[in-house]
């Protein structure tokens, strides 16, 4: 990470061609971010290779995923939570991001309360989304989880109310209603026919075909 200088990131930070990140390095790209807060940060990570091919686990957090808040206190005290998660060291200057072709797996908490941060769509060749990967990015406006995803872990998109119609992919199997818990503005989910069976996040099954 020390190939990264904090004072050359700008708001459009450009990746060199190829260039491979290891765990460190999106830790310190997080810091950097988390630290200049009066700069909008617009990610693109098209040219980038990340090790293990895995955005990791807090990857582009600052809040203790251990931390559990009762949102209808936040919304009654404040009107939105969006105050005292900013206070916690919620990214509020990520902006957007584009995560490249190569990407598999998306770990815990990898995007958790990252609200303004701008993404249309997930990389192709992506195969597991982990809990709480997108916790409260309500920015996010994806409407389609790519085929070759066959994990998605409850709460993997909790309170993203951005997403106002979603496409399962069409090889998944077990689909948990938690996945898109809070998601106030889903009007529609396309359910392939390759799903068994339909449960929520405490394990009840709901449809078992």
């Amino acid at each position: 990470y020390d190939r990264f200088n904090r004072d050359s990131f700008s708001s459009d930070f450009s990746f060199g061609e190829k260039t491979f990140l290891t765990e460190d390095d999106v830790f310190y790209i997080r810091d950097t971010i988390s630290i200049n807060k009066s700069i909008d940060y617009n990610l693109d990570f098209t040219n980038c290779r990340f090790e293990f091919d895995t955005i990791p686990y807090c990857a582009f957090c600052k809040i203790s995923p251990f931390t559990s808040y009762s949102w209808n206190v936040l919304i009654e005290r404040y009107g939105t939570p969006d105050i005292p998660l900013e206070e916690d060291g919620a990214l509020v200057n990520l902006k957007s991001i584009i995560l490249p072709d190569s990407i598999k797996e998306i770990n815990r908490n990898a995007f958790a309360y990252c609200f303004n941060m701008k993404l249309e769509q997930l990389p192709e060749s992506l195969e597991k989304i982990w809990f709480n990967a997108f916790l409260y990015c309500k920015s996010i406006t994806i409407n389609k989880i790519p085929d070759t995803v066959t994990f998605l872990q409850s709460d993997a998109f909790a309170r993203c109310n951005g997403i106002t119609s979603i496409q399962l992919p069409n090889n998944i199997e077990h689909f948990d209603t938690s996945v898109f818990d809070n998601c106030e503005n889903i009007s529609e989910i396309k359910i392939p026919a390759s799903v068994q069976r339909i449960s929520n996040g405490y394990g009840a099954t709901y449809f078992d075909f």
